[in-house]
């Protein structure tokens, strides 16, 4: 909720009742717009309590004025809301006059992955979302036959193996091996070939036949690992800190405009043609029928929309619903509550009511619809 004249006269009110001027607290720098007038009004409670002013004080407001208050609150949510949707159509629309392809939304993944390519960085790690583009992205910076691609469940013994076999001229892309990186002797092969020291020696003392391979050799080949997620062990925080890595987190707003933009070339599925003006429309059907709560939404959303879309263009909507319309309940339960006008004290109250989950509970998905807006 932004710092409007109303809601800043309301907390200079409240300053003054407990014998603070106003001019003696930083308001705008204390306010924090993502949170309702009541919340912030706890929040400067609390800034009270610390300087010890605080003495049960609040202003009294009338019911005319509190009624007043709560109109004017319930309509700023709207406006917020409205504007908000008018921004991302905004957005949406300059997307597809321009030339903006996907690489808007990877410039950083792009930068390094050039540095790969170029040996200033020997080793990479990308983090993200199932269906975030990671594999789709990385390939496609790739067309000098240099990448080598590693996919699913692999052995220290293949690990070795895949390494080995090109450890000249090549970028070796490992792609969803998390079960890797949980294998003790796995994790000290790709230390050494992680290794930042000019000359990285990769080296295995085993008694297992290694398939006329020698037991150590020189590795001048770069990797890419692309992950869900990263283990927060010590061993792990050994192997990143030996690497750079890149994390890609987006919003749903993100994920439209990131549609958007593959939208804008045509596509084919099993022979047949959907034109970008097709895509469009079924990206335009995709907005309109989800939002942040939509379970499991990402870039495959639309592909499989697609699919959907080609297989029966007289039902393509039905189906379409049946994923879209499927939400967080814990989620969609946030989302209301955030926009209800309730102090904090109360929406975790009503949250535990309708969810039976804790507090702690409560925060944790609050933090989690935040960072997909």
């Amino acid at each position: 909720m932004k710092l409007t004249g109303t809601y800043r006269n309301g907390i200079v009110s409240l300053l003054k009742k407990n014998e603070v001027e106003a001019d003696t607290v930083d308001i705008e720098a204390e306010w924090d717009s993502t949170l309702t007038y009541k919340e912030n009004k706890a929040h400067f409670i609390e800034v009270l309590k610390k300087l010890g002013k605080w003495h049960g004080q609040e202003a009294q407001v009338s019911a005319d004025a509190k009624e007043q208050i709560e109109s004017y609150v319930k309509e700023q949510i709207e406006f917020e809301q409205q504007q908000y949707r008018q921004e991302l159509e905004a957005e949406i629309e300059r997307i597809r006059k321009t030339a903006v392809d996907t690489t808007e939304f990877y410039g950083t993944l792009k930068q390094k992955i050039e540095m790969v390519k170029q040996d200033y960085i020997h080793s990479l790690f990308v983090v993200g979302d199932s269906g975030c583009g990671k594999t789709t992205f990385i390939t496609s910076q790739f067309n000098d036959g240099t990448l080598v691609k590693q996919t699913g469940h692999i052995s220290p013994l293949q690990l070795y193996s895949v390494l080995y076999h090109n450890r000249e001229g090549k970028v070796i892309y490992f792609d969803d091996t998390e079960s890797l990186l949980e294998n003790e002797d796995a994790k000290v092969l790709i230390k050494q070939a992680t290794d930042t020291t000019e000359t990285r020696i990769v080296m295995w003392n085993t008694s297992k036949k290694l398939d006329n391979m020698p037991n150590w050799f020189v590795l001048d080949s770069n990797i890419i690992f692309a992950l869900n997620s990263i283990s927060q062990d010590e061993s792990m925080k050994a192997v990143i800190n030996r690497a750079e890595k890149v994390e890609l987190s987006f919003s749903w707003e993100d994920y439209i405009k990131i549609m958007t933009a593959i939208a804008k070339r045509p596509r084919e599925v099993l022979g047949k043609t959907i034109t970008s003006q097709e895509r469009l429309k079924i990206v335009e059907f995709i907005k309109e029928n989800s939002d942040e709560t939509t379970d499991n939404f990402s870039l495959r959303t639309q592909y499989k929309v697609e699919n959907y879309y080609v297989f029966d263009r007289k039902i393509w909507q039905k189906y379409a619903l049946e994923i879209l319309s499927n939400k967080v309940d814990e989620l969609k339960v946030i989302k209301e509550l955030l926009s209800s006008g309730k102090t904090v004290k109360e929406q975790v109250k009503d949250f535990n009511e309708r969810t039976g989950r804790c507090r702690a509970t409560y925060f944790l998905l609050k933090k989690k619809l935040k960072s997909r807006v």
